[in-house]
């Protein structure tokens, strides 16, 4: 798993083959050796976004969507809204240049998605997300007006802690549903949990109820006990709890 910024774009030439969604972004979260000892990588950030709103009932698909910020967690969602059908994506961002870029790159990889430029005015959206730093601190400007909000709409974030955020305290109070920022690193991580189990041999991946969501938790810790035990800890756990997902297997199914 590959969290600090600097890393995520170098890596990419030390990597045997990127993902769909690493290439598009430009940078990978997460890289891992497969069987062969080849580096594979990818980026999930998008994936555990969009995979957060679906798993909180939220449709993504043919809804109109405003992004504020344009940095790199938002230029991984952009992608993966695109790719998951938006009828409309508007980007607003405090420095337009980098606002049309990235609507330029989308429009570019997905040309059948209507995708522009807008302020920060959320009227006429399904869903609002912030995806910039404004609500790490108390402090901090709004990344919107919330008084032009109105309770039919989703107010989304990506921002961990605090949970709730200045923003989405006041589109609760307004009735908005809000979505907070957790499930998109929480997703993000199962996501890794699934990129490597790809690299060790699995091949196909049908989401859906065939393997609880409890079996995956079990997958994402003891892929993490893995890298500190040199996986005798984790081949054990495998073996235990794991009959229904055995190596040398092409196809299985995961509920996310």
């Amino acid at each position: 798993c590959i969290r600090d910024r600097p890393h995520k774009v170098p890596i990419m030439e030390f990597c045997d083959e990127i993902g769909h969604q690493g290439k598009l972004v430009g940078a990978v979260n997460y890289a891992a050796f497969d069987k062969n000892r080849r580096l594979i990588a990818d980026n999930c950030d998008g994936s555990g976004f969009v995979s957060g709103l679906l798993a909180a009932g939220y449709q993504v698909a043919r809804r109109k969507i405003l992004m504020v910020g344009a940095g790199g967690a938002a230029r991984a969602i952009a992608f993966s809204l695109a790719d998951s059908g938006v009828s409309h994506l508007s980007i607003a961002n405090r420095t337009e240049s980098t606002a049309k870029e990235l609507a330029n790159s989308v429009i570019d990889a997905y040309p059948n998605i209507e995708i522009d430029c807008a302020p920060p005015d959320p009227r006429g959206f399904d869903i609002v997300i912030n995806t910039t730093s404004l609500g790490l601190n108390e402090s901090d400007n709004l990344p919107f007006d919330p008084e032009l909000l109105i309770s039919s709409q989703i107010v989304a974030e990506i921002i961990m802690n605090p949970e709730e955020t200045r923003i989405l305290k006041a589109a609760k109070k307004i009735g908005c549903n809000i979505h907070y920022g957790r499930p998109m690193y929480f997703l993000a991580s199962r996501w890794h949990v699934v990129f490597w189990l790809y690299g060790r041999g699995f091949k196909t991946f049908n989401f859906d109820a065939a393997c609880c969501r409890d079996t995956l938790d079990k997958v994402f810790i003891f892929r993490y006990i893995w890298v500190f035990t040199g996986g005798s800890l984790f081949r054990a756990q495998w073996s235990k709890d794991f009959n229904s997902i055995s190596p040398g297997r092409t196809r299985f199914s995961i509920s996310l």
